[in-house]
């Protein structure tokens, strides 16, 4: 009679499984004591002790394995997605700049070419002559020469570290300057460093104008 009343007592007492994620409390499932099957869990985060291995073999492998190396991809794509994010949005910046640089250029805009050329901007063309800041400004003050044609095409933007960037591309140029008309094609590449107040168009080059055959 006692050897059957111990059983019935064993077969009431509550049945732990304990699995443990990382450090803190740990999420259990139990009976009942009258019996019933019942749960609760609790996940807790933070502090605490470092708790034993995982019981079941299956979860002590994901722990060993998975996990660590889903926390390291993580880590990998936290460190990168920014900075790709940042350099894509710089070379648009720079490019959107380039291009508002020769609509202002076009229309003689001192205002909008004023905004985007540094202090220290130089040009240097095809035979090597070189153009300040203030020659560009002078001449579209005067308007000097008028466009028919100012655009370019085929434009690339390569970033040099986070604050140097070369935009590319190929100018079509059509127009009069000092009475006689101009229709040229060109490449030039422009530098524009990161200042305090934004991305500025530093130097210049341009090539001869290119043959028409």
């Amino acid at each position: 009679r006692r050897g059957e009343d111990a059983r019935k007592e064993e077969l009431r007492r509550p049945v732990e499984t304990t699995l443990y994620f990382g450090h803190g409390e740990r999420a259990k499932s139990s009976t009942s004591e009258n019996g019933e099957s019942g749960a609760w869990n609790r996940v807790a985060l933070g502090g605490g002790q470092h708790p034993p291995p995982f019981r079941d073999p299956a979860m002590r492998f994901l722990r060993l394995t998975a996990f660590p190396l889903l926390a390291a991809l993580t880590l990998i794509a936290a460190n990168r997605s920014p900075s790709v994010a940042n350099a894509n949005d710089d070379a648009a910046i720079v490019a959107r700049l380039d291009e508002a640089y020769q609509a202002a250029v076009k229309v003689n805009d001192v205002a909008g070419m004023d905004s985007i050329l540094a202090p220290e901007f130089m040009l240097v063309v095809g035979r090597g002559a070189v153009f300040t800041k203030k020659d560009l400004i002078t001449s579209a003050r005067a308007k000097d020469t008028k466009y028919e044609h100012q655009e370019d095409t085929q434009r690339t933007v390569r970033l040099f570290g986070p604050n140097t960037a070369v935009a590319t591309a190929l100018l079509w140029e059509k127009g009069v300057q000092g009475g006689k008309p101009f229709d040229k094609r060109l490449w030039f590449s422009d530098v524009y460093v990161r200042t305090p107040k934004g991305w500025r168009y530093v130097f210049g080059q341009a090539s001869l104008p290119l043959s028409t055959n």
